[in-house]
């Protein structure tokens, strides 16, 4: 039953004494909008979340760009940590765009928030909103009740996965978010009715969840837009007018597609010139050397971490099945987890109510293209969320519920109760995943993330699969939005199938109650051995805590108990509606409720805001320590800071680090940390322990802890200087320049490896002969090094090296960087005295940066002429039964 042609109960005057029409949907979004900060208001009292470490990071970048502004600079180059990488094109800090005004004014809306409230999460909090009211907004486009829209947006911002990231300083991820369903929003628009202010407004919205800056959130939404046009074109096959329309609004969003990205070119042309140099971009050196798969510029390990085990699924819903809840261990509240995942914040817990009026939401709306896609996107998403956990060939008891669900589905189609385009398409999925699709690397049974892992463009730069249940977490909300209006349009029916639906659905909470009732009084020992196999590692040996699997068994219990009351609640309320013992507003009510207690005695749990913490109050215990560093030695030189725990610390402080805290470092560096590191420091992401290599890279000072575990400056008084000259020469590969490195069998004020023969000789410098180099002026973009030397000789440089944007430049004229000891940089010098300088040149941001401000300039003109074109149109007169 299409939802536009029922009616509604929402009339277009008010009652006498009752609220405008206008103003009705604007309390529903205050309540939206004040959730949140009632929510947040003890967290936003204290702070903030600034101790999380995302936050620490970010934070640490803070005298880094207003040093930047203060100095006219756009910074794109950080030299604080690993030695020096893209701060822009890595989408590591951003400073001022002028040019992106768009977005800047979006941006300020935001930090208005964050003023006003004197906390930067109230800033976060706003792109939760901008969120909710999307999904409201999304809900009332397609026809439901404000009620339900309601639920909808608060069940889609309160799901347990969407709102810790706030928690745990995952701030970017909401922005991109927030944009999801006004890109829904305005494609149903466009696809409905062409609107040059539509379009407008869908580029914009594209535009800021590309600014958002996590690609791998933008590219799941892109993977949801496929899906929903997929399904648009399917199911209006058999029209012609319909077809057109769905071809219109696709070739709309295609060329909508382009002028976003336009808007944001200075920062993607960045990062897509960085990305080959990344570790997202490249694999391992050693993987490569190997070729032991056939595309190894993909490193599935990496790709593959945080994967979801399909069995962690069971926690929407028992939220606490898998720990995540804090319990009583040592004198304090702790939070432990025990699933297969590397680590986890929270459970992927959307209410248990929710999802099972989601899955009544399909299965009322099975026929409407929209809901199937959000079923299918669902479906897509949980499976990629389990990465390396995909479940494989051997699963035979997959198999037979594949083949029993099949069978299933067959007999719907044959009764008439599936149209043919679904039946077609979990037909395909069926055939696929039993015969596999020929030619296809890797595509073993049910293995949908391989699939998407070895031919997807760019899906394998990104790690955390389990970040796929983003859009579950979209979808889901609103199929449950279409559960609920589906039982209030079916409870004014009176048919046998409404009372089966009412029998069924108790019938299922209760059987769901009698599980966990089962489970407890049989499964306590089984259930000890989930835990123990998870923290076997950590005991070496030693007996796990009672307090510990007491506390998880009995939270966990507890847990279930809740959510099977919570079903229970949600199931009568449905049976009770279904039998005209309660009316519709008592039924809405009660989901509300419901709904909300459901969601925050889970949300609650990972929140653990700061302690009156600020950015003076963040680093202060380190002030004086960094400083003292600083104030007496002003010099260029490099620290290892071994007792930090996030060394971008040492940016905020100006000192520079080899180590630091990024996820998509240059990989010439991580191939470093892997390869060149201390055998118990291999493969480090985070820290560089070799004294060769802190001698090579200019390092004078290494902080160890103390025996009262105090820091402990050491100075390293072997440490070379930052450019130095060196006699020899030696092509090598890169595999056997990482072992000299990590051995230092080699002496690299004499040799230098290379791994290309150079183009001119080198030649050796006598033991009388003048050979220096000064470093004279040195900026995040640009060095300045006076040399003196005797022949043509080869000056090393312990700067990273970063082929496509540094450029070196003798007395004026440019000359070839060599990637020199792997890692590094090397020119040849001629005899005599000479100004080289390093200027740090992004060709693809400056043409960027002129499209995204061209971009911007005609965004405006656009949005003001659709404007001036919408005025002067005559307004729709809205039918009652749709105002």
């Amino acid at each position: 039953m299409e939802i536009s042609k029922q009616k509604s109960n929402e009339k277009k005057t008010p009652a006498k004494g009752g609220l405008s029409p206008k103003v009705q949907p604007l309390l529903w979004l205050a309540g939206l909008v004040l959730s949140l900060f009632i929510f947040f208001a003890g967290a936003i009292g204290k702070g903030g979340f600034t101790g999380a470490s995302d936050n620490v990071a970010s934070w640490s970048m803070v005298t880094y760009l207003n040093d930047a502004k203060a100095e006219g600079d756009f910074p794109l180059w950080i030299p604080y940590v690993f030695g020096g990488m893209p701060s822009y094109a890595s989408l590591f800090t951003t400073g001022v765009r002028w040019w992106d005004f768009s977005t800047q004014a979006f941006l300020y809306t935001t930090r208005f928030f964050g003023w006003l409230f004197s906390s930067d999460l109230a800033r976060v909090i706003i792109f939760y909103a901008f969120y909710a009211i999307g999904m409201f907004l999304l809900m009332r486009h397609k026809k439901h009740s404000r009620a339900v829209a309601f639920i909808t947006a608060f069940a889609a911002v309160f799901s347990t996965y969407v709102i810790t990231w706030v928690m745990i300083g995952h701030n970017t991820k909401p922005i991109v978010l927030a944009m999801f369903p006004y890109v829904f929003l305005f494609l149903e628009k466009l696809r409905d009715k062409f609107s040059l202010v539509t379009s407008v407004l869908l580029a914009l919205a594209l535009h800021f969840m590309l600014e958002g800056t996590h690609v791998q959130m933008t590219l799941y939404a892109a993977i949801s837009v496929g899906i929903y046009f997929l399904f648009q074109l399917i199911n209006h096959l058999n029209s012609k007018r319909d077809l057109f329309k769905v071809l219109v609004s696709a070739s709309i969003l295609l060329i909508v597609v382009g002028y976003a990205f336009m808007m944001s070119s200075d920062r993607y042309l960045s990062t897509l010139e960085y990305t080959p140099h990344s570790v997202r971009g490249t694999a391992p050196l050693k993987q490569h050397i190997e070729k032991h798969v056939d595309k190894p510029s993909r490193d599935y390990r990496y790709s593959t971490m945080w994967s979801y085990e399909p069995s962690e699924t069971f926690s929407m819903l028992v939220p606490g099945f898998y720990g995540n809840k804090p319990i009583e261990f040592q004198g304090e509240e702790q939070m432990f987890y025990f699933g297969a995942k590397e680590s986890e914040d929270s459970p992927p817990y959307m209410g248990v109510g929710i999802l099972m009026l989601a899955i009544l939401g399909f299965g009322f709306y099975r026929k409407d293209p929209f809901v199937q896609s959000l079923f299918a996107m669902s479906i897509v998403s949980l499976t990629m969320s389990f990465g390396k956990f995909s479940p494989g060939g051997s699963a035979w008891y997959i198999v037979l519920g594949m083949f029993a669900g099949m069978i299933y589905i067959l007999y719907q189609f044959r009764k008439g109760c599936m149209n043919k385009v679904l039946f077609g398409f979990l037909t395909a999925i069926f055939l696929v995943y039993v015969t596999n699709l020929i030619g296809l690397h890797s595509f073993d049974m049910f293995k949908l993330y391989d699939m998407m892992f070895w031919n997807l463009p760019m899906f394998y730069t990104f790690r955390a699969p389990s970040m796929a249940l983003a859009i579950l977490h979209f979808a889901v909300p609103i199929l449950a939005g279409y559960g609920i209006t589906g039982i209030i349009t079916r409870s004014n029916e009176a048919s046998k199938t409404q009372n089966i639906l009412a029998y069924v659905t108790l019938g299922g909470a209760v059987l769901f109650l009698i599980m966990g009732v089962v489970y407890s009084s049989a499964f306590q020992t089984t259930y000890n051995t989930y835990i123990l196999q998870k923290f076997a590692p950590m005991l070496q040996g030693q007996q796990l805590p009672a307090e510990i699997s007491e506390g998880l068994w009995d939270a966990m219990i507890s847990d279930w108990y809740m959510s099977a009351f919570f079903l229970i609640v949600v199931a009568a309320s449905i049976y009770l509606l279904i039998k005209k013992k309660i009316t519709q507003t008592v039924f809405l009510a009660t989901l509300i409720l419901v709904t909300v207690v459901d969601l925050w005695r889970v949300d609650a749990r990972a929140m653990n805001p700061s302690e009156d913490v600020d950015e003076e109050t963040l680093f202060a215990p380190y002030k004086d320590f960094y400083e003292t560093i600083r104030n007496n030695d002003k010099s260029l030189y490099r620290i290892s800071d071994l007792t930090v725990q996030n060394e971008n610390m040492l940016s905020y402080f100006r000192l520079q680090s080899v180590g630091g805290y990024h996820a998509a470092k240059l990989r010439v560096y991580q191939d470093v940390l892997d390869l060149a590191n201390m055998d118990n420091f291999a493969g480090s992401t985070s820290k560089l322990v070799n004294p060769f290599l802190w001698n090579l890279m200019n390092v004078k000072y290494v902080i160890v802890p103390g025996q009262d575990g105090r820091p402990i400056i050491q100075p390293n008084p072997t440490a070379l200087p930052r450019a130095f000259f060196v006699s020899n020469a030696v092509v090598e590969e890169p595999l056997n320049i990482l072992a000299h490195l990590k051995t230092g069998d080699f002496n690299p004020t004499d040799t230098v490896f290379i791994e290309k023969a150079l183009a001119q000789q080198v030649q050796a410098i006598d033991s009388g002969a003048v050979a220096k180099a000064e470093v004279k002026e040195f900026k995040n973009q640009y060095i300045k090094i006076q040399t003196e030397n005797p022949g043509n000789n080869f000056l090393f440089i312990s700067e990273v090296y970063y082929e496509p944007s540094w450029k070196a430049y003798i007395d004026g004229k440019e000359v070839p960087i060599h990637k020199a000891n792997y890692a590094f940089r090397g020119i040849v010098v001629p005899a005599g005295k000479h100004t080289v300088e390093m200027r740090f040149k992004s060709e693809n941001f400056e043409t960027g940066r002129t499209l995204s401000l061209a971009g911007n300039i005609i965004g405006v003109l656009l949005l003001a002429g659709g404007l001036f074109i919408e005025r002067r149109k005559k307004p729709e007169v809205l039918p009652e039964d749709e105002a």
